[in-house]
């Protein structure tokens, strides 16, 4: 069973983490020569995290959990 805050702090990880790669897209595009297919997985993450948070219930248990487990792959691939 969730605690009552667990929805919260996992949308916050989710958040966190596009704001991370918000960062990285900005510095790769500023370079004189950016490399365009590393632009386009970053847009493409952040893409993903974004309909990840986008589509995430305070009911989903399962993923929730897993978000708030800092050693998950899930959270390790954020």
């Amino acid at each position: 069973m969730l605690k009552p805050f667990d929805y919260e702090v996992a949308i916050e990880i989710l958040g966190q983490s596009q704001q991370d790669l918000v960062n990285e897209i900005f510095k790769e595009s500023e370079k004189d020569e950016p490399n365009e297919k590393y632009l386009q997985f970053l847009i493409a993450r952040k893409a993903l995290i974004y309909d990840f948070l986008d589509d995430l219930h305070p009911k989903d248990e399962y993923i929730i959990k897993r978000l708030l487990d800092k050693d998950d792959v899930i959270r390790k691939l954020l």
